[in-house]
């Protein structure tokens, strides 16, 4: 398993994103938007270790998954986001 690109600190202090109703929610938004960042990069950063990338990389990396999770929280959660229940026809973010 891949590692988050962010953690729960990150979200809550760093880019200051909308409240989780809880931990747990916050961690699994955090690893399902670390899955999408990898889909959309055509993981091609999968697997590696961000802290070595120039700091421009790594933190667009950072706040792209901080974006998708806040995303997450704003709509209710991931499932009815990424089952496709949502009314929104598109996000992108970048």
């Amino acid at each position: 398993m891949n590692m988050p690109y962010i953690t729960p600190e990150y979200y809550n202090n760093v880019y200051k994103g909308a409240a989780a109703p809880d931990s747990a929610d916050l961690e699994r938004y955090i690893e399902r938007a670390s899955d999408i960042i990898d889909q959309v990069t055509n993981f091609q950063i999968y697997g590696k270790d961000i802290s070595g990338f120039p700091s421009l990389f790594r933190d667009l990396i950072m706040k792209a998954t901080a974006a998708q999770v806040e995303f997450y929280v704003m709509k209710g959660g991931d499932a009815a986001v990424n089952a496709g229940m949502d009314d929104m026809n598109s996000v992108s973010v970048g």
